[in-house]
C-alpha cells in the first residue's frame, strides 16, 4: 500500500502539469524543453526525476524497480485498454474505501494511511475515482455528492460516541471553510478574474512564492505563470464538461448523443471515432490546441465558461434577494433541486453542495476515460487539468513538510485572496464552515473564533451578520433582523473574539516606546470597543463568551494582552445606552483561551510563555490553554531533530535561564549543582552583556523578581519607578494596568527591580537582539522534562484546560505523527495499568480542529485519527490497546471536551 501510494503521489502532484501540456504541443509557450509526460505514458526519467524527493533513501537502482512497479499497475486489473494513470487509482482505493447510503467512507484499519495521501492529493480525487470506477464495472447509476469534505471511517462505535454530543473548543470561523474548493470554484466560473486577482498587490504578495517543495534542476522544471496556468484550467474544465454533457443522456452515459461542439474533426490523423464506431471528441483536441496557440486565452475561456453559467448554472437564493450561479457543474437530482440536500428536516440543509460541481465534474470524466468513452487524447486534456488543479491546491492546503506557524501563516493568509471580494461565495464560507461543522446533529457547542472590530458597531455588525448568514442557511429564506436575535439566545454556536499577535514593528524602539507598542495600541482600542459593545449592546453579552489571542507568538509574549484581557475579565456591562463599562467583578465572566507554547524557539521559551500566560492574564479554573505543545512534546525527540542546537535571541536565552533557576524552586524542579553553577555563569555573562552600564543592579533575582512584574503596563513605569494612580494619565482602564496583590506591591517599591523593569521596555536592545547559538546537552533535556512535569500538575491543580488539535499540531509541532502528540502526556485515562503505567496528571483535554480548511480535516476526522493512531501501536505482535481502552479514553476525551464549554452570560438584572 505504501508504494501505491508514493506512485500516486508523484503522479498526481510532483509531475509539473508543464510536461503534460508540452505533450499537447504547448512548449512553444514555454520556450523551453520539458518533459512529455500522457496520461498514458509516463518515461522512467521523468519518474526518477519527481521520484527521487519521495523516496530519498533509495538508490536511482531502486527507484527504477519501483517505476517498472508503477508500469504494471498502470494496467487495468481485468487487462482491457491501454494503460493509463488512471489506472493507479482504483488499484488504491479499493482496499481502501467502501461505500455506505451512497457515500464514501474509509475503513477504519486505513485511516492513517488514507490520511497521508488524501491529505497531498485531495479527497474528491480518490473518492471520485473510485465510484467512477465501479460504476463504468457494474453500469452507471444515479449519484448525490454531497457527503462532507472529510469522509469517515466505517467503524460504527466511533460514530455512535460522536452522537452522544461533542464540542468544538478551538474554531478559527474564516480559516474553517473550504478555502481552496471555493477559491478553485471562483476562480473556474470567473476566469476574466484570474488577472485581477494574481496581479493585486496583496495577491501577488501572497502568490509571490511556490509554498510546495517542487524540483527545479534545469529548464526541464520550467513552469507556466500562475495566470496563463488558471486560464488553462478554466478553459480545459468547461471542454471538458461539454464533452461529458453531450453524451449524458437522462443521467446515462450509455445512451449517447452526438456532441454539441459541432462535427468531429480529424486532428493531426487522429481518427475522428472511438474504438466501437462512436462519434469521438476530435473537436476538444482540436478547439484546445487552438486554445494554447491563442494570445486571447482570458477573453476565450470566459466567453465559455459564460455559455455554461447561463445554459447549466443552478441559481441560488442569497440574503440579498439575488439569485446566483456558484457553479456551472453543479449538477440538478431528478426531482429538479441541485445537489447536495441532506434530506428534508434535517437543519443546515445542503450544506456542502457547494463541492457536488466539481465532483459531478471528476465523476464524469473519470467514467468517461474508464468506459474509453474518452479517447487517450482527451484523457491527456483530464490528466492536464487534474495536475494544474494539485499544484494550486499544494499553495493553499499545508501540504509542504515545513514546520513551525510561519510556514501555516503563509496559507492561512490565502485563504479569502482568491474569493472574498465576491458576496456568493463569501455568504457559501460560512455555510461550508459553521454550517459543515452543525449538520450531523452532533455538534453540541461550536465555539467559533472571530477578529474583535475597531469599534463597538463592527464587533455587533459582524456577529450580526454570521448569524444571520446561519439562519439564512438554515430557513433557506431572508430572516428578520429581531429574529435572528432571538433565534440566536440558544443557538448551538458562539463567539470567542481573538485579538492577533505581532511582531514588533522595525523602528519602534525609541525611549517612549515599551516592547511591542503597535499591538498594545491595537489591543487596547480593540478592547474598549469590545467593552463598549458589550455594555451597550444585550443580546451581544450572550453571543460573545470568550476573549483569546491568536497567530505567531514568536516575539509577542502573554505579558502583551495582559492588561486589557484582566480589563475584560472584569466588566460589568450595564445595558443602559450611552453608560460605559465598570469593573464590578465578574458578571458576567467572559472565559479566557490564550495560542500558547504552539511554535517557540526552545522548549524553555514555550514553557515559560505558558507560565506567563497563566500568572499574567490571571487564568483561573475554566479557563484554557490552546495548543500548549511545549508542555508536552518529547524534548529528546525535539532537539535531535533539531540537531541539538539552539538558536534565539540572548535576550529570549537570558530570559530562559533565569526562569529556569528560580521558577525551578518554587515548582520543585530539582537543577544539579554543577548545572546550575554553569547556568548561573551564563546567565550572569548575558546580563552583563545585554544590560552593561545601563543597569546600576546585577543580582540574577532581582532579574527574576522583574520579570514577574511583566503583566504590569510599562506605562507605570516610564519614569524608572513605578508611578501610582495618582501619579500618570491613566487610560480608560486603569484599574487592571497592573496586577493586584502584596507580594508584587513590595516588588514594585524596590528600586532595583523597578528599573529593571524599565529597562527591558525602554533600555537599548541592540545586544538582546543578537543570535546565541547553543548546543543542547543531555542534562538540559532531562531538566525541560522535569520542568514540563511540574508545570502540568501546576495546571491540572488550577483546573486549566488545553484545547487540542491533533492535526494543526502534527503539521505545525516537530513530532510530525499523531502517536507522539503530547496528548497522550497529558491525559492517559484507560489507556494504562498496573504499576509500570506511564504517569500523566491527567489534564483536562479536549479534540478540535483549529483551522479546517487549511488542514483538510473535520472534528469526526480528529477522533478517526486520534482511534487509529491508538489501534496502530503494538506491544511485540499484539495490539497496544485494545478497543475498549481506546473508545473509553475517546469517550472521555469528548466529555472533557464538553464541560469546557464557556458558560453563556446570565441574565441581566
Amino acid at each position: 500500500m505504501k508504494s501505491k501510494r508514493r506512485h500516486l503521489d508523484i503522479l498526481f502532484r510532483r509531475i509539473q502539469p508543464e510536461a503534460v501540456y508540452n505533450s499537447l504541443g504547448g512548449n512553444a509557450a514555454l520556450g523551453a524543453r520539458p518533459f512529455r509526460v500522457t496520461s498514458h505514458a509516463v518515461g522512467e526519467a521523468v519518474y526518477l526525476h519527481y521520484a527521487r524527493s519521495v523516496f530519498e533513501p533509495f538508490s536511482d537502482d531502486e527507484i527504477g524497480n519501483l517505476y517498472r512497479h508503477m508500469q504494471e499497475l498502470m494496467q487495468y486489473r481485468d487487462g482491457r485498454g491501454a494503460k493509463s494513470v488512471f489506472a493507479l487509482l482504483p488499484h488504491y482505493t479499493e482496499g481502501v474505501l467502501r461505500e455506505q447510503k451512497g457515500f464514501p467512507v474509509c475503513r477504519a484499519e486505513e485511516f492513517l494511511n488514507w490520511r497521508s495521501i488524501s491529505f497531498l492529493l485531495g479527497q474528491d480525487l480518490l473518492t471520485t475515482s473510485h465510484f467512477a470506477f465501479r460504476d463504468a464495472q457494474s453500469g452507471p447509476r444515479s449519484r448525490s455528492f454531497g457527503w462532507p469534505a472529510a469522509i469517515r471511517s466505517d467503524d460504527p462505535c466511533i460514530r455512535a460516541l460522536l452522537r452522544r454530543g461533542v464540542s468544538e473548543n478551538h474554531y478559527h470561523l474564516y480559516g474553517s471553510t473550504q478555502s481552496f474548493a471555493l477559491s478553485w470554484m471562483c476562480l473556474m466560473n470567473h476566469p476574466r478574474q484570474i488577472g485581477r486577482y494574481l496581479r493585486e498587490q496583496r495577491t501577488a504578495g501572497h502568490m509571490f512564492e511556490n509554498l510546495q517543495d517542487t524540483p527545479n534542476l534545469g529548464e526541464m522544471d520550467v513552469h507556466l505563470p500562475w495566470e496563463e496556468r488558471l486560464y488553462i484550467a478554466a478553459e480545459l474544465r468547461a471542454l471538458l464538461f461539454e464533452a461529458c454533457q453531450s453524451w449524458r443522456c437522462g443521467g446515462s452515459p450509455a445512451a449517447c448523443t452526438p456532441p454539441v461542439l459541432g462535427t468531429a474533426e480529424t486532428v493531426e490523423g487522429e481518427a475522428a471515432q472511438n474504438r466501437d464506431g462512436s462519434p469521438a471528441f476530435a473537436s476538444i483536441v482540436h478547439v484546445f490546441r487552438a486554445f494554447q496557440a491563442s494570445v486571447t486565452k482570458r477573453k476565450e475561456a470566459a466567453q465559455r465558461v459564460g455559455r455554461l453559467r447561463f445554459g447549466h448554472g443552478v441559481r441560488y437564493l442569497q440574503p440579498d434577494g439575488r439569485a446566483v450561479c456558484l457553479d456551472y457543474a453543479i449538477p440538478c437530482l431528478p426531482d429538479g433541486h441541485a445537489a447536495g440536500r441532506q434530506g428534508e428536516g434535517q437543519p443546515w440543509d445542503g450544506a456542502f453542495r457547494a463541492l457536488s460541481g466539481e465532483r459531478s465534474f471528476l465523476y464524469g470524466c473519470f467514467l468517461m476515460s474508464f468506459r474509453n468513452i474518452f479517447s487517450q487524447a482527451e484523457q491527456d486534456l483530464f490528466y492536464l487539468y487534474l495536475l494544474l488543479k494539485s499544484q494550486f491546491r499544494s499553495e493553499l492546503i499545508q501540504v509542504n513538510k515545513r514546520v513551525g506557524f510561519r510556514n501555516f501563516s503563509s496559507y492561512q493568509d490565502r485563504k479569502y485572496d482568491f474569493f472574498g471580494s465576491m458576496p456568493e461565495y463569501a455568504n457559501e464560507s460560512v455555510r461550508l464552515s459553521a454550517g459543515a461543522s452543525l449538520c450531523d446533529g452532533s455538534m453540541q457547542s461550536l465555539e467559533l473564533r472571530i477578529g474583535p472590530g475597531r469599534s463597538p458597531q463592527e464587533t455587533a455588525q459582524e456577529v450580526l451578520k454570521i448569524d444571520s448568514l446561519a439562519q439564512f442557511a438554515c430557513r433557506g429564506k431572508r430572516v428578520r433582523q429581531d429574529e435572528v436575535i432571538r433565534d440566536c439566545r440558544n443557538a448551538p454556536w458562539f463567539y470567542t473574539l481573538h485579538f492577533l499577535k505581532r511582531k514588533p514593528s522595525a523602528g519602534g524602539c525609541g525611549i517612549h516606546s515599551p516592547r511591542n507598542a503597535n499591538v498594545r495600541n491595537t489591543v487596547r482600542q480593540q478592547a474598549a470597543a469590545l467593552a463598549a459593545a458589550l455594555s451597550q449592546n444585550g443580546p451581544l453579552c450572550g453571543r460573545i463568551r470568550g476573549i483569546d489571542a491568536a497567530s505567531n507568538e514568536i516575539g509577542c509574549r502573554p505579558e502583551v494582552f495582559a492588561p486589557d484581557f484582566r480589563f475584560l475579565r472584569s466588566l460589568h456591562p450595564n445595558p443602559t445606552p450611552g453608560r460605559c463599562c465598570e469593573p464590578r467583578g465578574l458578571f458576567p465572566r467572559l472565559g479566557i483561551t490564550y495560542h500558547v507554547g504552539e511554535d517557540f524557539l526552545d522548549i524553555a521559551d514555550g514553557l515559560r510563555a505558558i507560565d506567563e500566560a497563566v500568572r499574567f492574564l490571571e487564568l483561573q479554573r475554566g479557563d484554557r490553554l490552546g495548543h500548549a505543545l511545549a508542555l508536552g512534546v518529547d524534548p529528546r525527540q525535539h532537539y535531535a531533530g533539531k540537531g541539538r542546537q539552539i538558536m534565539l535571541p540572548k535576550q529570549d536565552w537570558l530570559d530562559n535561564l533565569v526562569w529556569l533557576l528560580y521558577r525551578g524552586n518554587e515548582l520543585g524542579v530539582t537543577i544539579p549543582s554543577q548545572c546550575r553553577v554553569q547556568m548561573e555563569v551564563e546567565a550572569q555573562k548575558l546580563f552583563q552583556e545585554i544590560c552593561g552600564k545601563d543597569v546600576r543592579h546585577g543580582i540574577l533575582l532581582d532579574y527574576y523578581q522583574a520579570w514577574k512584574l511583566r503583566g504590569d503596563a510599562p506605562e507605570l513605569y516610564q519614569s524608572g519607578r513605578f508611578a501610582p494612580p495618582g501619579e500618570w494619565p491613566c487610560p480608560p482602564h486603569q484599574p487592571t494596568q497592573y496586577q493586584r496583590s502584596d507580594a508584587l506591591a513590595l516588588l514594585r517599591g524596590q528600586e532595583a527591580v523597578a528599573q529593571l523593569y524599565w529597562f527591558y521596555h525602554y533600555g537599548s536592545r541592540e545586544e538582546g537582539e543578537k543570535i546565541e547559538v547553543i548546543q543542547v546537552q543531555d542534562w538540559y533535556i532531562d531538566l525541560l522534562y522535569s520542568f514540563q512535569t511540574q508545570l502540568q500538575i501546576e495546571l491540572a491543580t488550577r483546573g486549566i484546560a488545553i484545547e487540542c488539535n491533533p492535526t494543526s499540531n502534527v503539521l505545525i509541532g516537530t513530532f510530525g505523527r499523531y502517536e507522539h502528540h503530547p496528548i497522550f502526556r497529558f491525559n492517559r485515562y484507560q489507556l494504562d495499568a498496573g504499576a509500570d503505567a506511564p504517569w500523566s496528571p491527567q489534564l483536562s483535554v479536549s479534540i478540535n480542529t483549529d483551522d479546517q480548511g487549511v488542514f483538510d480535516t473535520s472534528l469526526a476526522n480528529e477522533y478517526e485519527l486520534i482511534a487509529a493512531c491508538l489501534r496502530w501501536q503494538k506491544s511485540g505482535k499484539v495490539p497496544r490497546y485494545h478497543n475498549d481502552c481506546i473508545y473509553g479514553y475517546l469517550d472521555h476525551v469528548r466529555e472533557m471536551g464538553n464541560l469546557q464549554v464557556f458558560p453563556g452570560a446570565e441574565q441581566l438584572p
